[in-house]
């Protein structure tokens, strides 16, 4: 079997799969002021982890998608062994499987890239309230990559575009965003030199083939690669 990155993901059943982990997913979450009577999307919710932290930080309205059939039962799981009342759909976010003006909040992390972002993006918008917040933590290419580069990171993720900082806001604005709230971009090698664990969990699956271990050492040789050329955004968009 041939294995992707978001297979190994889903084996491995790693709960934050992207930059800055978990602890940085709480600390931008807080900032958000989210309160019980919100009603939040964690578009990408890969085994649950952030969509179990909302329900019970915030104790808020919490509904959940992925499109990876691994993801959703992982997460099904948690839900159930937390006996938490989580709306989960196996669904992708290019075509949410809920109404207009469904959500104030939006989240998703290192998921838009990996979809055509445009699509997503409206989609996110469309979900929205009027004034609902959009929070995006993705991967961006800050300095000029080779063809190259950008061939060997392509092939592993399957990303069809790895966009600059000023492309992702100039498409947020297409899609419908008013204004941005906040706008940090950080390089992605700071994320690199960290040793502190970053607060992920996992639920790795009862057999693990080995040649997924080939998958995550493409990974590694991929990031360290683009370490001096990649940054991750972190964005909060108004509708």
């Amino acid at each position: 079997m041939h294995y992707t990155y978001m297979d190994l993901l889903a084996e491995y059943g790693i709960g934050s799969a992207h930059p800055g982990g978990f602890l940085l997913t709480k600390s931008l979450l807080k900032q958000l002021k989210i309160k019980p009577v919100h009603y939040v999307l964690d578009a990408g919710c890969g085994t649950g982890q952030t969509s179990s932290y909302l329900y019970s930080a915030f104790k808020c309205h919490v509904s959940a998608v992925d499109n990876h059939p691994l993801m959703i039962e992982k997460a099904l799981n948690r839900f159930h062994m937390e006996d938490q009342e989580i709306t989960l759909k196996e669904a992708s976010i290019e075509q949410l499987p809920f109404l207009n003006e469904s959500f104030d909040f939006v989240l998703s992390e290192s998921v838009t890239a990996f979809t055509d972002i445009a699509t997503s993006l409206s989609e996110f918008n469309r979900v929205l309230r009027s004034g609902g917040r959009l929070l995006l933590n993705e991967m961006v290419q800050n300095h000029p990559t080779t063809e190259s580069e950008r061939s060997s990171f392509s092939e592993l993720y399957q990303i069809k575009d790895l966009l600059n900082p000023d492309q992702w806001r100039e498409k947020l604005m297409t899609c419908g965003f008013s204004h941005i709230e906040q706008w940090r971009v950080e390089p992605i090698s700071t994320l690199i030199q960290q040793k502190n664990d970053n607060g992920n969990d996992f639920f790795p699956s009862d057999a693990l083939d080995s040649s997924l271990q080939e998958v995550w050492q493409q990974h590694q040789r991929v990031t360290q690669l683009l370490a001096s050329k990649l940054s991750y955004l972190l964005v909060v968009a108004v509708k």
